[in-house]
């Protein structure tokens, strides 16, 4: 597995902010949960988009595709974040955010996240406002990363149990809040660890609303890797895969602060 596809842009805009991990925010081993790191990158994710339009897009709604995150080092308490985002191209619908988050003590996320413009009335996708493709015109010759390409359902002699959906799990919109699907993750990675560094990749392909209770269902590649999936009588609501990294593939960061 390489991260090489996952280099942080050096010119254009980039929007910059900082995150401090709070005592609330350590599982057991002392690192971060991957929830709340996922939500902080999400949000200034999102800020930027907000930001780069002058203001959020009346009758539209930005929805998150795909996550890929690749985790070099997990961040720690009291750790400070730097954290910035970048657009790492753009298409007519859609475009892909990197976000890299570099701590005070080590900590080294990289992110990609690909943001699809909806129009809410008719549900379909809406062409990205003029703002936001000339906020970002040095992206413009760059097609956004593909979205990750995993098993669209479970092959046989798979592992499975309930994952029920928590009212804290959903957002404004009543939906599974993206973030929280990491929780899922963190539940995967106690099951079976994939040692640090590691990439997760989550393809978000149907909503999840409360109460459901969707099987979690799961099976190991030869390779370290691990696939899962949640599914319902509907169908698949999200691929994931945990994947190991080569250390050698870690890029450079600039120093914190």
């Amino acid at each position: 597995m390489t991260a090489l596809d996952l280099v942080f842009p050096t010119s254009g805009r980039i929007a910059r902010s900082t995150v401090v991990v709070r005592s609330s925010q350590i599982r057991r081993g002392g690192v971060a949960k991957l929830t709340d790191i996922a939500a902080a990158l999400l949000d200034a994710s999102f800020d930027e988009l907000v930001e780069v339009n002058g203001g959020w897009i009346p009758g539209k709604a930005m929805i998150v595709r795909a996550n890929v995150v690749d985790v070099w080092v997990p961040a720690r308490m009291n750790e400070t974040l730097d954290v910035e985002v970048a657009c790492g191209g753009l298409a007519r619908h859609w475009l892909e955010h990197r976000t890299r988050a570099v701590g005070t003590r080590g900590a080294h996320v990289e992110v990609s996240t690909s943001w699809v413009l909806v129009d809410i009335a008719s549900s379909r996708p809406a062409p990205l406002p003029a703002r936001v493709a000339d906020g970002y015109a040095e992206a413009a010759g760059r097609r956004p990363r593909s979205v990750p390409r995993l098993p669209a359902r479970p092959p046989a002699g798979t592992t499975r149990r309930p994952w029920p959906v928590r009212a804290d799990d959903l957002d404004g919109n009543d939906h599974v809040n993206n973030a929280a699907y990491f929780s899922v993750v963190a539940e995967l990675l106690e099951a079976r660890p994939v040692p640090v560094p590691h990439r997760i990749e989550i393809l978000y392909r149907s909503e999840l609303t409360w109460p459901s209770a969707p099987d979690l269902v799961w099976s190991e590649g030869a390779d370290g890797s691990t696939d899962a999936w949640l599914l319902s009588d509907t169908g698949v609501h999200t691929a994931m895969r945990i994947s190991p990294l080569d250390p050698a593939d870690r890029p450079s960061t600039p120093a914190p602060g």
